[in-house]
């Protein structure tokens, strides 16, 4: 009796030994598993299901991997989810440099990353819905976040049949660039130069047509302006420019008009503006404004003894046969990257 009690004690003994060591193993993993569900040698990129990209390599210096691992789990959870409204869903900004991105959604909040070599920021956080804005709230702290977040109230503006988000701060800077009247000074001059944009677009709807005016929400219907219109009223010759540009052998030939505009400073014309000839599809800047006349420049390249005219096509540069401009041609301010 005394081998048999001995022997089912040892197999009692046993089999919990095998419990707990499949139990702390099963925990182990598990633990272990959440703790390297990001790869260091992976890139945010492919963390999201995207194809393999270097220049989203993580790094750490800038976040945790428990904070990539946040951001990921609800990157995947918003694009997963079925939107509740036009407005949800995948962002961009421009940028001359990089790529910036935000998604967001009501239940699941947003993630904002920007990616250059590396990805050099991300956020995430609660969405706070407004009526006809947005709020972003981060859930990193102050010491974490990137100096180039989001900030602020964004509102919701409809142009055309595109989705933007704007910041509150900038909407009347916003609605100069939508009508083609801003002129490069100060801070736009600065974002101008670097091809920084100050708003949001929706993805996926870059070929989608735009309005000569873009719709503002009530409270800021005052801020919205018009583009301005006007004709050719006179053409001057084509008169050469050379240009030598650095320390470069080669010397660039430019061919410029001057072509007279019918509105001035009364209908808010100022020197710095583009006006588009839509029958040419090229766009003239104003040189010179009086109160009711502007003189505006019209530069072309030239190859071969022959002008050059290209236009931009998907964000491919395409050339075609330059079309001779005529007195009675329509101009408008029109914004120029739409």
């Amino acid at each position: 009796m005394g081998h048999q009690t001995d022997r089912r004690e040892s197999v009692r003994t046993v089999t919990l030994r095998i419990i707990v060591l499949v139990f702390f193993t099963g925990t182990l993993f598990i633990t272990t598993g959440r703790g390297q569900a990001v790869d260091e040698e992976s890139t945010w990129y492919k963390e999201i299901g995207r194809p393999y990209d270097g220049y989203s390599r993580f790094d750490f210096t800038k976040y945790t991997k428990d904070e990539i691992q946040l951001a990921k789990t609800r990157f995947i959870q918003i694009e997963s989810d079925k939107s509740l409204d036009e407005w949800e869903g995948l962002y961009s900004r421009q940028t001359m440099l990089g790529q910036a991105e935000l998604i967001w959604n009501s239940r699941r909040g947003f993630v904002y990353t920007y990616v250059y070599h590396t990805l050099a920021s991300i956020d995430f956080g609660r969405v706070v819905l407004r009526g006809d804005s947005i709020l972003l709230v981060s859930d990193r702290g102050p010491a974490r976040r990137s100096r180039s977040f989001i900030k602020g109230e964004h509102i919701r503006v409809k142009f055309g049949d595109r989705h933007l988000l704007v910041e509150r701060t900038r909407l009347a800077d916003f609605a100069l660039y939508a009508a083609g009247r801003e002129v490069p000074e100060g801070q736009r001059a600065r974002e101008i130069y670097t091809e920084e944009g100050f708003f949001w677009e929706k993805v996926g709807e870059e070929k989608k047509q735009i309005a000569d005016v873009p719709v503002f929400p009530a409270r800021y219907a005052n801020l919205v302006r018009k583009p301005i219109s006007s004709r050719v009223m006179s053409v001057g010759r084509a008169r050469p420019k050379r240009t030598k540009p650095g320390t470069s052998d080669i010397v660039y030939v430019d061919h410029l008009r001057s072509i007279t505009l019918s509105g001035g400073s009364r209908q808010g014309v100022r020197v710095g503006m583009t006006f588009w000839i839509d029958e040419l599809e090229e766009r003239v800047e104003v040189v010179s404004v009086r109160s009711s006349r502007s003189v505006a420049e019209l530069s072309r390249g030239v190859f071969d003894g022959k002008e050059s005219c290209y236009k931009y096509e998907s964000s491919t540069q395409v050339t075609f046969p330059c079309r001779k401009p005529k007195v009675g041609m329509k101009a408008q301010t029109k914004t120029e990257l739409f």
